[in-house]
């Protein structure tokens, strides 16, 4: 073999530990990755063969015209990329020691090239990259062979349940949430808040509201299998493979099928072909994924805080680009989540009077993070990690911004009663409400309390993690019912079957609400999939009543509705809707304020799906400031919100800032942000106005 051809080959041989085997073993702890974008085995051999063949394909094609520059220069090529892939190869050991990110970077450069220099004078070092020559097999057949991939690429058949000799009357319609603990949907009176969710309210007083519900699991993949199966969550893949026995094959035979997963395969693709991608953007989904997978491998956890986070579902980490009004700064123009607001229209465009009877599904990735949609459906910014938190999965202790999240949170929750009132609208305009069953739930919640983990349920965030909303409307029900029993995700199966007339052809763990023989002490019963392994906690329903005391406690921050206590942080709800003219103003010629936006994102066009609500930058100014200082944000001369300042960034001359206005504070064409420094003195409140500075465009 000539030198240049082991040259290549040792490319192929480092790339491989560099950048396949790390995604290789990843993968294959996570499979879940391939079934929620409902990957074919096609995709998954696919990939195999590009990650240990193409990826250092550029490599190679850049060493081979060096080549024809002479062999020096090929030679010099081919030691920098030995160099540069020896050092992503040891970034993920480097990171271990908790260096900071630039010095983990630049040690792994210098080993790189230390090596690398080795590997240019010692014959026995590249002898032994050739001795490992065979991992170009071992790697993609390990991976493929593994137990947990190998029934994605060889899938067995499929012997689905039938429900062919039954007769179905009306349609089923069920809608699951996603990261939605019922209790934020309460009002003092621990009811569902009407003001704030006047649909779902309005659906509550139709149909049997569960207030204590409660999710099987705190992850949605264990989830939905345990909602459409009846079955207790168990540690398989959700797909129709590991599940055969499921209410779409149960039903696939009878009606019609409108099913919208986002994080499942448990519906079969001869039953539910309309919602399969082409190769191409599926593959185009995978491969923009695993390159933000592989800068979280890769790179040291303080330098991973601009890429979006990988969640516990494992999908849409990048996978379509979301048009803004403007074309300027990364943040604004990053990659975000999937359009969940128009997927959601599409899966409503496909119920109408022509599908009764049928069985229409939607799991919703709403109000799931990234905290980017307001009530309306529209969205307020590109992309939003949550600043409260301290990791990637752990909550701080900083209050302030853990605040500042549950506010766009909040937000986003609006969003679902608008979902709500639109799913409600649609059934009645082809007359399917009446004749239905409706289903409206959660998989799971999420924990937002200083300190605990957001999703991994433990006994101190169970009264965030288990309460999930559940109401379900019987055909021709029109008397609101409030059972408080506990029901928990395997018992809704059960309980739809009752009231959908349907015979369930396999044993079930849940029981029907409408079972008389229900137990007077049923226990709860949640398992911590997010834990390894698996940890079953037991609860008594008292043991989660702490759920009251924390919406107690964003009661009293953000009142019950979307009125001037919701845009006011501290003791200032008086000034939201207030002409700052109207009040004593003052300007600082010492003082600025920055808003990270160009002048650009300020000019809407009529009907468009982005509002610039989410408004964020500092305060700045040559004297010292007040890091308890409070600010007025008003959008076209009417104060909007009250916010204060980032005080666990705060410095001596600069302050950050971020606030959320109401996006009727802003007017098709050109729009005005206005900055204002609130200074109370003898129990007067002045505003004293730091002029704003836009970014360039």
């Amino acid at each position: 073999m000539s030198s240049s051809s082991k040259g290549f080959l040792h490319l192929f041989v480092l790339s491989g530990f560099a950048v396949a085997q790390p995604l290789f073993s990843l993968l294959a702890a996570e499979p879940a990755f391939f079934v929620i974008r409902r990957s074919e085995p096609i995709d998954i051999l696919a990939l195999a063969l590009g990650l240990m063949l193409l990826v250092p394909l550029p490599m190679l094609l850049i060493e081979a015209m060096a080549g024809l520059l002479g062999a020096k220069t090929r030679w010099a090529f081919h030691l920098f990329f030995v160099g540069i892939l020896v050092a992503v190869i040891l970034l993920p050991y480097l990171n271990r020691l908790a260096w900071p990110g630039p010095v983990t970077i630049f040690s792994a450069l210098i080993l790189g090239t230390l090596v690398a220099v080795l590997y240019a004078r010692k014959e026995t070092l590249r002898g032994f990259v050739s001795f490992l020559a065979p991992v170009l097999l071992i790697f993609p057949l390990v991976f493929l062979g593994s137990s947990s991939i190998r029934g994605l690429v060889l899938p067995q058949k499929l012997e689905p349940a039938t429900a062919a000799a039954q007769e179905i009357k009306g349609s089923l319609v069920m809608v699951v949430f996603d990261e939605l603990p019922s209790t934020v949907l309460l009002d003092e009176e621990h009811r569902i808040e009407p003001d704030r969710y006047p649909n779902l309210a309005a659906l509550a007083a139709v149909s049997t509201w569960y207030p204590n519900a409660m999710t099987s699991a705190d992850a949605t993949r264990f989830i939905l299998p345990a909602l459409l199966t009846g079955r207790n969550p168990k540690p398989v893949l959700p797909t129709a493979t590991d599940y055969p026995q499921n209410l779409f094959t149960l039903l696939g035979g009878s009606v019609e099928l409108n099913v919208w997963e986002s994080t499942a395969q448990l519906c079969p693709a001869a039953l539910c072909r309309s919602i399969q991608e082409s190769f191409r953007l599926r593959m185009s989904s995978l491969i923009s994924d695993l390159r933000i997978i592989s800068l979280h491998i890769l790179l040291p956890e303080d330098l991973t805080a601009g890429l979006p986070p990988i969640t516990d579902d494992w999908m849409n980490f990048a996978e379509q680009v979301m048009p803004v009004p403007w074309k300027v700064h990364h943040k604004y123009n990053q990659a975000a989540k999937v359009d969940r607001p128009g997927r959601f229209r599409q899966f409503l465009e496909a119920i109408d009077a022509d599908s009764n009877p049928g069985f229409h599904f939607n799991h919703s990735l709403v109000p799931h993070v990234p905290y980017v949609l307001l009530p309306s459906g529209r969205r307020h910014v590109s992309y939003y990690r949550p600043k409260g938190l301290a990791t990637k999965t752990r909550w701080s202790h900083d209050q302030d911004r853990i605040d500042r999240d549950y506010q766009l949170f909040l937000l986003q929750v609006g969003y679902v009663d608008t979902m709500v009132g639109e799913l409600v609208e649609r059934l009645k305009s082809h007359d399917l409400f009446d004749s239905s069953v409706l289903v409206i739930t959660a998989d799971h919640g999420a924990s937002i309390q200083a300190g605990q983990p957001r999703r991994r349920l433990l006994p101190t965030n169970a009264s965030e993690i288990l309460p999930v909303p559940l109401l379900i409307k019987a055909p021709y029900q029109v008397e609101g019912v409030v059972d408080r029993r506990t029901v928990q995700s395997i018992d809704v199966l059960p309980t739809i079957a009752d009231l959908y007339g349907l015979q369930i052809p396999w044993k079930m763990d849940g029981i029907s609400a409408a079972d008389p023989a229900w137990p007077q002490d049923k226990p709860i019963r949640a398992i911590s999939t997010l834990t390894k392994p698996w940890v079953r906690h037991d609860f008594v329903l008292a043991e989660l009543d702490s759920r009251y005391d924390l919406l107690a406690r964003w009661l009293n921050l953000f009142g019950s509705d979307y009125g001037p206590d919701f845009w006011a942080f501290g003791p200032y709800s008086d000034l939201i809707g207030v002409r700052p003219e109207k009040r004593r103003l003052t300007s600082a010629k010492r003082l600025t304020a920055t808003l990270n936006m160009p002048a650009e994102a300020l000019q809407l066009e009529a009907g468009t799906d982005f509002v610039p609500a989410f408004l964020e930058g500092e305060l700045r100014s040559t004297g010292k400031l007040d890091a308890a200082s409070f600010l007025a944000i008003a959008v076209n001369d009417v104060v909007r919100a009250v916010v204060p300042v980032d005080r666990a960034s705060a410095r001596r001359h600069r302050l950050k800032w971020s606030a959320v206005v109401p996006e009727e504070s802003f007017q098709s064409g050109e729009n005005r942000v206005r900055v204002f420094l609130l200074r109370e003195r003898n129990d007067q409140v002045k505003l004293v106005e730091a002029p704003v500075q836009l970014e360039p465009s």
